[in-house]
């Protein structure tokens, strides 16, 4: 059996000491094998962390808004004086991006929910606006009156997100992605954008949505070259890219009950309108709807656009009701690209000259763009599994309607309008004037539904699950480029609903929300957040502000009567800007080339924007003599792919 051996020398050693005093408990504990291996692990995590900063992930911060609201720079968290609801605004004004010292202070934004516009910095706002009523005194810079004061808000750094870097070694660049990236020319910054262009194709942006065709250099300057179709979101980017429009759960009993219209009612609304059996009725100030199901016709309640301006708010703030007179001129409006997050009104410090300047983030951030891409989400209660429940969205005079049989769960969705052109198409061009597909509404309860008509296509959630249905809701142009309105008021001026045929229901906690509107811009001259042709809204161009001018009465007013006015709308919608962007697959891949957009489409220097140059290193657009761009981002100059948000820890989300 084999012995262990003693050592060699082992006898012969010295005995090593017994530590004595502090000192030496110091120098032993160092010399100690723990201490060794704690210290090894420290240099292999520094180790571990800069190969993955190198290679794989890297933190990032988000400086501005151009991707808001799904991701926010510096900004401020509001609550609404008025209604409680909570938004957030930009501050990015607030700092010099360059030397980033401050150089300003947000004092006043407007509540995307109520219109009400607010004093959120009292020490400078208060100021401000005593300087402002001394200088020009109809003019105001936030909403005042009895019961108004200035709430003290912080700002707040940006977004913090985790990028991978490795993630375009193993797969392609997908459309929708959110993605890092070095802009053309200046390779010492980093932007951040949503990939919309792929190589290969020309992308076109018209009406407020993307539409892909092949690759044809001659379409930058003619987009009628190429014949496009539209490219279309998957459902899970529908519901990350949505854009609140308003949440029935907020509304403002203070505005109903001095006469302001609300925005969910019965259908129709008017007060002269004979009741009917199985109306549907509210007893807590329209949060929610019931019908008994008596009506043998479908009845509904519907939602319209009333929006307070400026001046609505200071009569509503007086403390009396509106006068009748007043109420009878209020008329509700088509659903614009309004954006809470560009309504900061600040004051930015010219340290060159010592003044101070009014600087409005966004003039135009009310919405200049009839966006007819509707979600809407609604809990419905079921008393008993009989007759069916009805949602609907209205895109251009167009009813697109999902029907759900409440006593077999079957829902049908239809386009519920006459003609042959109104049907779905499958990938084989085939029509299918209806689709049903099977839900889990069979017995009574509480669902939680959503309709969402975007990018020609329906999608039907049931209990936050996506329907599955046996063919895509896609259908073709409808012809229904100009909104409609009937004598009541109603299609795009009313244009969402829920409805009882023979159905006993509860609506509540209705919400809706609007896809993004990319704006057909490609260049930096005039006014960037209108897709008009100028000369067909010849009133609202003479009224609009400069970006330092504010929202003035003049324009507001103007806005106001074009989205309400359906005489108008036929000149204005008829013909809207459109540009095209080609984008070559070369035989260099890291010359690829990508477009990329922002979600804040108004306030993103994006593809759309950079500028011309009159001499190019890689000219592939101008010809001789004639100036060149770099609308596209290449391969070699992408960084990674938005993975999450890790910070602040409330907003922890993966980046959709």
């Amino acid at each position: 059996m084999h012995q262990d051996q003693p050592r060699r020398g082992r006898r012969d050693a010295p005995p090593i000491p017994e530590p004595s005093g502090i000192s030496e408990t110091i120098l032993s504990f160092f010399r100690s094998r723990v201490v060794r291996e704690i210290a090894e692990s420290v240099v292999i995590a520094f180790a571990l962390a800069f190969l993955f900063r190198t290679f794989e992930a890297e933190a990032f911060v988000i400086p501005t808004g151009s991707m808001a609201p799904t991701l926010v720079g510096r900004h401020r968290d509001v609550n609404c004086p008025e209604c409680k609801f909570h938004f957030r605004v930009s501050a990015s004004l607030e700092v010099d991006q360059s030397t980033e010292q401050e150089v300003g202070a947000v004092f006043a934004a407007t509540c995307p929910q109520c219109g009400l516009t607010a004093c959120i910095n009292p020490q400078v706002g208060q100021a401000v606006a005593a300087q402002v009523r001394k200088e020009n005194p109809p003019f105001s810079v936030f909403n005042s009156g009895p019961g108004q004061s200035c709430q003290d808000t912080s700002w707040r750094n940006g977004n913090r997100i985790l990028v991978s870097k490795f993630a375009y070694e193993f797969r392609e660049p997908r459309r929708w992605d959110v993605f890092v990236f070095r802009p053309p020319r200046d390779a010492s910054k980093n932007y951040i954008k949503r990939l919309v262009g792929l190589p290969g194709e020309t992308l076109r942006i018209y009406r407020g949505d993307l539409y892909k065709g092949d690759y044809d250099p001659a379409a930058l300057f003619n987009p009628s070259t190429v014949k496009y179709e539209i490219e279309r979101k998957p459902a899970d980017k529908v519901l990350s890219m949505k854009q609140l429009v308003y949440d029935n759960d907020y509304v403002q009993d203070d505005m109903t009950r001095k006469g302001w219209p609300t925005r969910w009612s019965a259908w129709p609304r008017r007060q002269d309108a004979p009741s009917t059996a199985g109306a549907w009725q509210s007893n807590d100030g329209t949060r929610s709807f019931v019908s008994d199901g008596s009506a043998p016709d479908p009845t509904w309640v519907r939602y319209q656009h009333f929006m307070p301006s400026f001046a609505d708010w200071e009569e509503l703030l007086n403390g009396n009701a509106l006068d009748p007179a007043y109420r009878q001129k209020i008329r509700p409006q088509l659903i614009t690209d309004t954006y809470a997050y560009n309504s900061s009104v600040g004051l930015v410090y010219r340290r060159q000259t010592g003044e101070r300047d009014l600087d409005f983030s966004d003039s135009t951030f009310l919405g200049l763009n009839w966006v007819r891409d509707l979600v809407l989400e609604c809990e419905l209660t079921v008393e008993k599994p009989q007759g069916a429940a009805l949602l609907e969205l209205v895109a251009g005079g167009v009813p697109l309607r999902c029907q759900i049989d409440l006593a077999t769960g079957m829902a049908t969705l239809s386009i519920n309008a006459k003609g042959p052109q109104y049907v779905f198409i499958d990938k084989t061009k085939a029509t299918h004037p209806t689709i049903a597909a099977q839900t889990p509404m069979r017995t009574a309860g509480t669902y939680r539904l959503r309709l969402a008509n975007v990018d020609h296509q329906l999608h039907l959630w049931v209990n936050e699950k996506l329907v599955e249905l046996p063919i895509p809701a896609c259908y073709g142009q409808l012809r229904n480029f100009i909104p409609k309105s009937d004598a009541e008021g109603g299609l795009d001026l009313a244009p969402a609903g829920v409805g009882s045929q023979g159905a006993a229901l509860r609506v509540s906690h209705m919400r809706l929300y609007r896809d993004v509107y990319y704006i057909a811009k490609s260049d930096q001259h005039g006014p960037g957040a209108m897709d008009f042709q100028e000369e067909n809204v010849p009133e609202l161009m003479r009224a609009f502000p400069r970006r330092s001018d504010g929202i003035g009465p003049d324009f507001q007013k103007e806005r106001a009567k074009l989205f309400s006015t359906p005489s108008l709308w036929p000149a204005a919608f008829a013909n809207l800007n459109e540009v095209a962007f080609p984008l070559a697959k070369t035989a260099d891949p890291r010359e690829d080339q990508f477009l990329a957009l922002g979600d804040n489409s108004p306030q993103s220097l994006d593809s759309r924007l950079w500028p011309w140059s009159p001499s190019m290193k890689r000219d592939r657009i101008g010809g001789p003599g004639q100036p060149g761009r770099e609308y596209y981002v290449e391969r070699d100059l992408l960084i990674g792919k938005a993975l999450l948000i890790y910070w602040p820890v409330t907003q922890w989300r993966f980046v959709r």
